[in-house]
């Protein structure tokens, strides 16, 4: 799962922090060589730390408004995740699931929209195969998953309220975790300059083209801004989404035939089945979880069956 997940309508707590794995740095702290064991299998407390300081060494550098989270707060949820993400290795070997380097690679673009590279950082392929790994096994499990047809009209009326006629977009979009970051972005970005490149030059955390149309699956406020946008070249935003600032330029956009609008429609269905397999199995994970032989060491707080994180 990737940042491009901030863009979307939902995503599961497991998809938005496995984010964060990806950028794994530093070590440090005289702390347990084991922070916690989840059915026997002990948890380094190395990767803990390594996660915990990327996110304060992030945050640091970040003009963001949002307040900063305590040290002892970021290892809780680091180790939350660590949990997590040891127990879905646990299922997958249980259930001889496995993925291919192309399933990995699908799983990337298709978390990203459909052409970005996914979390930048040091190992984006260790969150790239969690991912995989947690889609195989939803389907694994949830290997027919219907959507009604009512609840295909209402998503296709609401993208058809947010965007208008139906489109086709090629853009290229960054993701910035401050305002700051994003407006000083646009300041620097001139006409002719390679978007991706500039934006990473500006601490952009995710930068790509995407193709959009006016039936994605992404929040309503970038479909809309799209949809408003009809100079190749220009460049608009930044868009407030949740925690993150977006900023777009559009290559091109034309408008759709009704052959095409039909097929947009079978895709949408096709996402939205497999957004409630997803849904499913994170019922299910959370449930292992649950059941789940979990020991965190005093050092880092205890194990809350109820909310599934370390407090």
């Amino acid at each position: 799962m990737t940042m491009w997940r901030a863009l979307r309508r939902g995503g599961s707590r497991f998809a938005a922090v496995a984010m964060a794995v990806a950028m794994l740095v530093g070590c440090g702290d005289d702390l347990p060589e084991s922070a916690a064991h989840v059915n026997g299998q002990p948890i380094p407390t190395s990767d803990v730390v390594a996660l915990r300081d990327w996110y304060l060494n992030k945050s640091e550098s970040s003009d963001s408004q949002q307040p900063a989270a305590g040290k002892e707060e970021v290892m809780r949820v680091a180790l939350s995740f660590q949990i997590q993400a040891t127990l879905v290795r646990q299922l997958a070997n249980k259930m001889r699931v496995q993925v291919s380097l192309d399933d990995v690679k699908a799983f990337r673009q298709a978390a990203s929209g459909g052409g970005a590279n996914g979390v930048l950082g040091a190992d984006s392929a260790m969150a790239s195969h969690l991912g995989a790994l947690s889609r195989a096994m939803a389907r694994e499990l949830f290997p027919d998953v219907d959507v009604s047809e009512r609840k295909i009209d209402q998503a296709y009326r609401a993208q058809l309220k947010s965007a208008g006629a139906p489109w086709r977009a090629r853009t290229d979009i960054a993701l910035f975790r401050g305002k700051g970051a994003a407006k000083k972005f646009r300041a620097a970005i001139g006409d002719g300059e390679d978007f991706v490149s500039v934006a990473q030059k500006h601490d952009a955390i995710e930068a790509d083209e995407v193709t959009v149309t006016s039936r994605s699956r992404l929040h309503p406020d970038v479909i809309r801004t799209i949809g408003a946008m009809g100079r190749a070249g220009e460049i608009a935003g930044p868009i407030h989404v949740k925690d993150y600032w977006v900023a777009v330029r559009l290559r091109d956009r034309t408008e759709l035939s009704q052959r095409e609008v039909a097929a947009i429609r079978s895709k949408l269905a096709e996402a939205l089945s497999e957004e409630e397999r997803y849904s499913r199995f994170q019922r299910w994970l959370d449930d292992q979880l649950r059941r789940a032989d979990v020991e965190v060491d005093e050092e880092f707080g205890r194990w809350n069956k109820k909310s599934l994180a370390v407090v």
